[in-house]
């Protein structure tokens, strides 16, 4: 650290353990005017989370450990690497965390990543559980309508309900409602008739997690009393 910053400095310590020195060194040929010893010593950190969750979901996620400039918490498959991460919290944002984890399924980790070398530093075994989702039309859905839709489903941060062309790619989308405002939604309808999807969509992969087929058609108008034909006489 520059000394130009000011004194007291704070300074990073590298991610070692055993015998250093604290050095202060001369700009011009890197001579060392002054040094102190001081012992590295091992982190005692930890990560406490739930044991399971459903795939996508948001965690609450407590901690110790150094809270090192840069230093996070990730979940990711129990066999990546320690530089890997998906969503994730840094430690600077408080204690405990809360984030979202993949959208995937299977054993994975809940770990405490020290920034400066990416080194886990804790790990705690989460598991990943499938989720499902249902869609209801209520009513009838005509072009440039309003649809009322009943769902169920995760409700992970972010996903939606929307309505797009039939076979439509899964990132596609027209009108949507987060789930996060609750069952039913409405959605806005495509002003042309044609063959569509009501789709759940999970937002963190953009994967439809139910979908349900929608076909716009013109609504038949309601015949008035002087098109209904007369009655036939009685004889």
């Amino acid at each position: 650290e520059r000394v130009s910053r000011g004194n007291p400095l704070k300074l990073q310590a590298p991610d070692a353990l055993g015998p250093h020195e604290i050095r202060y060194v001369l700009a011009e040929g890197t001579v060392v005017l002054a040094r102190q010893p001081i012992e590295l010593i091992p982190l005692q950190v930890t990560v406490s989370g739930p044991s399971s969750v459903g795939a996508g979901g948001t965690i609450q996620v407590q901690w110790a450990g150094p809270n090192s400039p840069g230093d996070y918490i990730t979940v990711v498959p129990a066999s990546a690497p320690d530089s890997a991460y998906a969503d994730y919290a840094r430690t600077a944002s408080g204690n405990p965390v809360t984030f979202s984890v993949p959208d995937a399924v299977g054993n994975h980790e809940i770990r405490y990543i020290l920034d400066s070398s990416k080194r886990v530093l804790a790990a705690q075994p989460i598991t990943l559980t499938p989720v499902t989702a249902t869609l209801e039309l209520v009513g009838e859905a005509t072009p440039a309508g309003t649809a009322t839709v009943n769902w169920t489903g995760p409700d992970n941060k972010g996903d939606y309900v929307t309505v797009v062309p039939k076979g439509a790619p899964a990132h596609h989308y027209l009108d949507y409602a987060r789930t996060s405002h609750g069952s039913p939604l409405k959605i806005n309808l495509p002003k042309e008739s044609g063959e569509y999807e009501l789709r759940y969509v999970i937002d963190r992969s953009k994967r439809v997690l139910a979908s349900q087929p929608l076909i716009l058609s013109e609504s038949l108008a309601a015949a008035s009393p002087s098109d209904t034909p007369a009655a036939t006489p009685a004889r």
